[in-house]
């Protein structure tokens, strides 16, 4: 496959990737010497961890003109610092086609997997970890009492259970709908002034990241899928309806193995057989 020769910077080189000029070929990401498999989610590992030679920002995606239907420039650019909130990551991340959203639901369901999507995932937990860890020390400051003991209780479990998290050993599913459990569960023992308001306001700030990522991850409602690798990927727990769009072999599968959920929505199931890793 013939390319156009691009400067070695970091942009030029995740332009080609996210735009699928790479294919199954092998192609220099950081260097001539250093080779890498051509796939979306090993240069996304390289970019969150910020890990590259780049010129400025504005260099990301050069803007000379269409290729393949697409024009220069169609993609995420730089990605969030870790400073920015959930909202910016979840941002970039919707800007990325079809595929690369559906590499990052896949491949984080695989605790030995290595790669960008996995770098999503860590950011993710390590944002939520911050957040309650600025909750649990703020209320044991306060001091116990009696009134406030299960509240308390409820965000250390909270807190101990995302930093085991963020080891990364269990599907990514899994600990986010533990994770959504134990949220709820604070929320709930924490009404009635059992804690700071600020500090309730922090935990409903939290459950808006977990709505946000649960939409980011599983809502393809309206979604144009026919031409997705969905072969590759793990399909249970997506959300549908009748505007999603399916490639034609797959629309009856899909529809045999999803639950309706609510009028017109369906969710594919837990047992569907999965697929996914790397290709």
């Amino acid at each position: 496959m013939e390319r156009r020769a691009t400067p070695r910077r970091f942009g030029a080189q995740l332009f080609n990737a996210v735009a699928g000029y790479w294919g199954e070929e092998r192609d220099p990401v950081l260097s001539e010497s250093e080779q890498l498999p051509g796939h979306f989610c090993q240069v996304l590992g390289r970019t969150l961890a910020g890990d590259w030679e780049s010129g400025k920002p504005s260099d990301a995606y050069s803007t000379d003109g269409p290729r393949r239907g697409r024009p220069r420039g169609y993609g995420p650019g730089s990605p969030p610092p870790k400073s920015a909130p959930l909202a910016d990551l979840y941002t970039w991340l919707r800007s990325h086609p079809i595929d690369d959203l559906l590499d990052v639901r896949t491949h984080t369901e695989a605790p030995t997997q290595t790669c960008g999507c996995t770098a999503v995932r860590h950011r993710t937990f390590e944002k939520f970890a911050q957040k309650v860890a600025s909750v649990e020390d703020a209320v044991h400051e306060d001091g116990h009492t009696s009134e406030k003991s299960s509240a308390v209780q409820s965000i250390d479990i909270l807190a101990t259970f995302l930093e085991d998290a963020l080891r990364g050993k269990k599907p990514w599913s899994h600990d986010l709908t533990v994770f959504r459990r134990l949220l709820n569960e604070a929320l709930q023992k924490t009404t009635d002034g059992a804690i700071a308001e600020d500090q309730r306001q922090v935990l409903l700030e939290l459950a808006n990241d977990l709505r946000n990522l649960d939409s980011l991850l599983n809502d393809f409602t309206g979604q144009d899928l026919r031409q997705a690798k969905l072969e590759r990927h793990r399909l249970a727990g997506m959300r549908w309806d009748g505007q999603t769009r399916w490639p034609k072999s797959w629309q009856r599968r899909i529809a045999e193995n999803s639950d309706e959920v609510a009028p017109g929505v369906f969710v594919v199931r837990e047992d569907f057989p999965p697929s996914g890793g790397h290709s």
